[in-house]
């Protein structure tokens, strides 16, 4: 006769804690990027002849993606999750950086550059999934992937709306926008801080001498 099966238990205070921050990274790094795909044609139709070629820099971001997502992982793999977001916040506000010096410019080419920078952090964006998983017991697993990757539903939200607050905020147009766009990586920057990520899995086989990441 079986044992009878055991209910799941609940999860303590400081791994809802960590979702929730895991949550609040995806709905900002993922407005962000929101912003980048609904800003950046626009602002180059105000200063580029060839409306053909606006949404490259979008395109170029994508391009970022496809070469950042193994060497992000790998990263993330040998040294920690900590340290690898915070890679990917910190390209994310070089990118911005770039991207806003470019349209300040008017410099197309530059705003180019600021797109593929842009790469390493939505790369970097893919893997809070993953984080969150390595966070809970296995029967959790799929339900921490469900709260974190809600965070989605308010990028939607957050993102056009920062647009539609900032895009004249400052002369030229959308400047102000990758502004917020910094600002957006920075509190991730920030956040992820404050997340303790386990040195292994929850639930898996611990290695002699294993500790939680500081």
């Amino acid at each position: 006769m079986s044992a009878p099966e055991q209910p799941n238990p609940s999860l303590d205070r400081r791994t809802q804690a960590n979702l929730f921050l895991l949550a609040v990274c995806q709905a900002l790094g993922q407005a962000s990027n929101t912003m980048m795909v609904a800003a950046t044609a626009l602002s180059i139709v105000t200063f580029f002849p060839n409306r053909d070629l606006a949404t490259l820099p979008a395109t170029l971001t994508h391009l970022g993606v496809m070469l950042s997502v193994f060497p992000a992982a790998l990263l993330m793999q040998r040294r920690g999750r900590r340290l690898g977001f915070r890679v990917g916040s910190s390209f994310g506000m070089a990118g911005a950086t770039v991207i806003g010096t470019g349209l300040y410019l008017a410099n197309f080419w530059v705003m180019c550059f600021g797109g593929l920078l842009l790469g390493y952090a939505v790369a970097c964006l893919h893997q809070y999934r993953f984080a969150a998983v390595e966070l809970v017991p296995g029967h959790w697993r799929a339900r921490a992937i469900s709260w974190v990757t809600a965070g989605g539903v308010v990028a939607g939200i957050l993102g056009p709306s920062l647009v539609r607050l900032t895009f004249d905020a400052w002369m030229p147009v959308y400047l102000a926008t990758y502004a917020a766009m910094f600002g957006l990586h920075a509190l991730v920057f920030t956040v992820v801080s404050f997340i303790r990520f386990p040195s292994q899995p929850v639930g898996s086989a611990p290695a002699p001498g294993a500790s939680a990441a500081p």
